[in-house]
This record gives C-alpha cells, structure tokens and sequence, in this order.
C-alpha cells in the first residue's frame, strides 16, 4: 500500500527526473539552472531529487528557461515539445536512464510497500 507521503514523494521523483533530463538536454549544470532560477544550488538538487515539491513560480521559470510546457514536465509525452533536437535529447537521455537504473520515476509505483 502506498501511504499519502510515499505517493507524494514518488511525484515529487517523477518531476526531479523530469527537471534533470529537460536540464542536460539543454546542456545547463545544476548550478547554473539553480542561479538562472534565482535559488540556491542546494534547493534545485532537493527538486531534482524529490526532496522538495516545486514551487509554481520555479516551475513556471524552468519551462521557460529549458523551452518545454508544464504537460510533459508534469507527466506527459515529449511529443508536446515543439523543439525537435530538444525532444530528440529527452528522449535518449530517458532511454538512457531505463537502461542504467532499475527504478523508473516515470512509471506508476507497485501497490507494494
């Protein structure tokens, strides 16, 4: 059974990961994406490690800054993203993460604990 803080915390992972491939696919390092968004480094890692929920306001300045929409950085497809070389890096690096890491963030949770 998934309690109401491991759900949120699996939510909180599935938009981390979503932030970290829209960020290398856009080639900015954590630091630079944290100084762009006005926080520190310490607090855009907690987002993108499911630590810490997003905030609108930063959620509204990533989707700018990275040139993708809140549908695929809150769980839809990259065929939302007009940007066809930007689409073509997320995808990989998602392929990429499948094939390095046996949990997918992307991928409902078992119903187990």
């Amino acid at each position: 059974m998934i309690t109401a803080n491991k759900g949120k915390m699996l939510v909180n992972q599935r938009i981390g990961f979503r932030l970290k491939i829209a960020r290398e696919a856009q080639f900015y390092t954590q630091a630079e994406m944290a100084k762009a968004l006005g926080v520190s480094q310490g607090r855009y890692s907690m987002y993108e490690t499911g630590q810490r929920t997003l905030d609108h306001e930063i959620a509204a300045n990533f989707v700018k800054i990275v040139e993708i929409d809140f549908n695929f950085l809150f769980g839809g497809s990259p065929r939302s993203i007009a940007n066809k070389q930007l689409k073509s890096r997320l995808r990989k690096a998602h392929a990429l993460f499948r094939a390095t890491v046996k949990f997918d963030p992307l991928v409902e949770a078992d119903s187990e604990d």
